[in-house]
């Protein structure tokens, strides 16, 4: 069988994540790893470093596809970026879902996100492009997740909420059900989230309340 080529974008912790789930797809070969402090280095967990950002117009072709492998916690601007210079220079995006995520056929992931392991996005969900669901989440039906977001290890995300554009929501947080979170948002670790959040910034607790402005 052909396999298909991913290039990674970032080389961190992050990454190594990604490329557990992507060792798992036979559908999936992992070309290499662009990374802005690798140059120097011919490898990279295992993996050829085939250069830095600068390069990524020169790997696009019609067999390879792209994912930012950058992790995001409190801003999401990196991946970002990474994300629209890639697209900007005419790179293809993969959509990566682990074998054993649970997803319903009447939800949709947009391109360039990556479904980790054991999560379980249940019925009519709409998750964006370049969107993280870690380890364990739980998305339940009919959700929206916007672009560039992260929800991390263990949250749980109850029926119909709808979350913005470059939010992180922190391991094991609950939103209740129905909540709205707008874009650019931190939710920290384990809060409970029970009201709308309206305004950007970092909210923690049982139940989350604003603490800071993203700087």
């Amino acid at each position: 069988m052909e396999r298909d080529n991913i290039i990674l974008i970032g080389a961190g912790g992050h990454c190594k994540s990604c490329i557990e789930v992507i060792e798992l797809l036979p559908q999936y070969n992992i070309r290499g790893i662009v990374d802005n402090e690798l140059v120097n280095l011919d490898h990279a967990f295992s993996y050829p470093v085939l250069g830095d950002d600068a390069t990524i117009p020169n790997l696009v072709d019609n067999n390879t596809f792209f994912l930012i492998a950058v992790g995001q916690i409190k801003t999401a601007t990196i991946r970002r970026r990474l994300y629209e210079q890639v697209k900007g220079s005419g790179g293809a995006f993969v959509t990566v879902i682990s074998p054993s995520a649970l997803i319903s056929k009447r939800s949709s992931i947009g391109k360039g996100s990556i479904i980790f392991n054991l999560a379980i996005v249940n019925t009519c969900v709409t998750i964006g492009t370049n969107v993280i669901v870690n380890n364990k989440a739980l998305i339940e039906h009919d959700c929206i997740i916007g672009n560039h977001t992260h929800i991390s290890t263990g949250a749980v995300v109850n029926g119909k909420c709808v979350v913005g554009e470059e939010v992180f929501v922190g391991s094991n947080t609950v939103l209740v059900q129905g909540i709205r979170v707008t874009s650019n948002v931190v939710i920290g670790a384990g809060s409970v989230v029970a009201k709308d959040i309206e305004s950007p910034g970092i909210y923690v607790g049982n139940p989350a309340k604003k603490i800071a402005d993203i700087e």
